[in-house]
């Protein structure tokens, strides 16, 4: 995120601002840290389910496909930007879902790398006051 006011330059010219975030310990409540084998694509689909009916997107755990384990925290987070994703509203708003070894803030460097690349005019949806 820029220093000066929290923000991420998106490669799509949107400026994203940080406006609510909930994190979670993926392991809580899991017998021995671990889950079970098959688990991940539920605790996927439960994160993306939890953006209250809201577009969301998911960032994939790098490793994720090849079977690594998810990192221990995960975060889903509504960003903003001050310009219409589509031009039919006033701003455009996308929540995301994303998995880090660590409590955000700070957000993970490759995070904000994906959060930079992603394709906000075709994921976000545009609001009005």
């Amino acid at each position: 995120m820029g220093e000066d006011q929290g923000s991420i330059a998106n490669a799509h010219g949107h400026l994203l601002e940080l406006r609510e975030i909930e994190q979670w310990s993926v392991y809580e409540g899991a017998p021995g840290g671990q889950l079970p084998p098959g688990a991940y694509d539920q605790v996927l689909a439960a994160a993306l389910d939890g953006a209250d009916r809201r577009p969301a997107t998911l960032i994939r755990p790098p490793g994720i496909e090849a079977g690594a384990a998810l990192p221990r925290i995960g975060a889903r987070a509504r960003f903003t930007s001050d310009r219409p994703a589509q031009g039919t509203g006033e701003f455009s708003e996308l929540t995301v879902v994303w998995f880090q070894h660590t409590w955000a803030l700070p957000i993970d460097p490759g995070v904000l790398e994906s959060l930079a690349a992603l394709d906000w005019p075709a994921l976000a949806r545009d609001m009005v006051w």
